[in-house]
Order: structure tokens, then C-alpha cells, then sequence
């Protein structure tokens, strides 16, 4: 590239540099002026926090949250807490082997030993018969 072409090019990014710089500003005073806006409505509700607030907007307009009501829990994180990670050991893998073949589908054993399914299903299929 000659150097007037690179000085051309320069300008043309100087330009465009100071497009987004505007537009940045712009939306930093939009997000300011609603920052306040969102100030003065919590301060002229009267209620004792924002989220006592929030819980009352989303209980009279019926807003959901990824399926969700006002109310509901996800169960799932509050009732179960983590599984640890198994040990695969030879007794443990025939203990699972006799009691899905006994007649205990993979899922209930999974359930019961609190392992995942994906481990119940690897001894199954005879991934950890060499151990």
C-alpha cells in the first residue's frame, strides 16, 4: 500500500472511531436517564425495598421468567444438592450390574445410589469391566 492510501485508510477509521464514540455517549446518558427515572419510581412507591417493588410489578402484570411464575422454585437445585463424583470400583459395578439385571431399570438405580444415569449406563454397555 502507498502512503496516501494508508492515510486514507487511517481517516476513514478516525471516522468511524468517532461514530461509535458518539453513539457509546449516547447510550451511556439513555442508561443514566433511566437509571434515575427507575430511582424516582422505587422512591415514589413507598414500598421498603426495590425488590418488594419488583415482586409486586410482577405479580400484577403476571410477568414469567424462562417458563416460571412469581413463586415457583426451581426444585431441582433447591431439593437435590450436587452429586460427587463416583469411584467406579469392581464392587460397585457388579453391585449395579446384579440390580439391573435383577430387574431395576438404569434410572431408578441412578436415582437410588446417587450417581448419574450416564455412569449406570457405562457399566451397563461393559465400559468399566476392565477394572
Amino acid at each position: 500500500m502507498e502512503i496516501a492510501d494508508q492515510l486514507k485508510a487511517l481517516e476513514a477509521e478516525k471516522k468511524a472511531l468517532a461514530a461509535r464514540e458518539k453513539e457509546l455517549k449516547e447510550l451511556a446518558k439513555e442508561q443514566k436517564a433511566a437509571a434515575q427515572k427507575l430511582d424516582q419510581l422505587y422512591k415514589s412507591s413507598e414500598y421498603e425495598t426495590p425488590k418488594a417493588l419488583v415482586e409486586a410489578l410482577i405479580e400484577h402484570f403476571g410477568v414469567t421468567f424462562r417458563g416460571r411464575k412469581k413463586g415457583s422454585t426451581n426444585k431441582k437445585s433447591e431439593s437435590t444438592p450436587r452429586r460427587k463424583r463416583t469411584k467406579v470400583t469392581a464392587e460397585l459395578r457388579d453391585e449395579i450390574k446384579g440390580e439391573v439385571e435383577s430387574g431395576y431399570s438404569m434410572n431408578q438405580v441412578a436415582k437410588a445410589r446417587e450417581i448419574s444415569y450416564s455412569v449406570v449406563s457405562k457399566i451397563c454397555k461393559g465400559e468399566y469391566d476392565e477394572i
